[in-house]
């Protein structure tokens, strides 16, 4: 399935007609509408209908525009596809280049796991900013009677998944490629939360990750709150795509398949593939 992200961008009425570079304006406000036509946007994935994952923008989401880090969002527009980010003292000229999450790194960006990657480019604030998804994407579907606590993913091949890395530049625009800047082969997404399985229906939990090569596959390990773990390997050998989230058949994770034993023995799962430009 190929997902659009458009994004929006609309300076304030009164920056737009002034039509003058951003840089002289250092001490004025800015505001920046970030909206969606599909209504697909980032950060917490929503309800799947009709094959189409809606994913919206949360409280304290921040983006930077060329190194300028917004104000994080507010209450007031948690949950929405669209919404309004503000900067203060902004200062910039085109061409313009921004990310999510937002960094003060204006060739920078940060892979965690728990949020996508995105950049976009361009000319003009008041036009339209498409963003692309700098990472891939798993998808774990698991049920079962215990609490998630965290989930954690392992390169055992050594590939770089986590961390800091560099965008690629062409004319001051960013290209789309990303190289390792301080990075890992394991990354770590802890649930302030813990996720209860025990309504006995599958739940959804997405990682996000540096696309690669990955020559002994990822592996994936839950852990329930009282230390309980179980793993699961996938795409060994494969080469994992920017723009690609990968499906994961529904599996368990249950207080009676680790009473059997079950463990962190490596169960290899077959991946399928749902394509999207993000």
């Amino acid at each position: 399935m190929r997902r659009l992200f458009l994004f929006f961008v609309i300076a304030i009425p009164l920056l737009i007609s002034c039509k003058r570079d951003f840089a002289a304006d250092r001490e004025s406000p800015l505001s920046i509408r970030v909206g969606m036509a599909t209504s697909l946007t980032k950060v917490a994935p929503g309800p799947e209908t009709e094959g189409n994952l809606s994913v919206l923008w949360q409280l304290g989401d921040r983006i930077s525009l060329n190194g300028a880090v917004s104000n994080a969002l507010t209450a007031s527009f948690a949950g929405r596809s669209e919404v309004a980010f503000s900067f203060a003292g902004f200062s910039a000229s085109a061409p313009y280049n921004l990310l999510y999450p937002g960094t003060s790194e204006s060739a920078k960006v940060s892979i965690t796991g728990s949020v996508p990657p995105m950049y976009a480019t361009g000319s003009d604030l008041s036009g339209v900013f498409t963003f692309h998804h700098l990472g891939a994407a798993v998808r774990l579907k698991l049920t079962g009677d215990l609490q998630v606590s965290s989930l954690s993913m392992e390169a055992p091949g050594g590939e770089n998944i986590s961390g800091t890395f560099s965008l690629g530049l062409s004319t001051g625009v960013f290209n789309g490629s990303i190289t390792a800047y301080s990075a890992s082969s394991s990354l770590t997404v802890d649930y302030d939360t813990p996720v209860d399985l025990t309504d006995g229906e599958e739940h959804d939990f997405f990682l996000y990750f540096a696309p690669g090569t990955f020559t002994e596959g990822l592996i994936i390990t839950a852990e329930d709150v009282s230390g309980a773990t179980r793993c699961w390997l996938f795409a060994s050998g494969k080469s994992l795509a920017a723009g690609n989230i990968y499906l994961l058949p529904p599996t368990t994770f249950s207080s009676l398949d680790l009473a059997d034993g079950a463990g962190c023995a490596l169960e290899d799962l077959t991946e399928e593939t749902m394509t999207f430009e993000l």
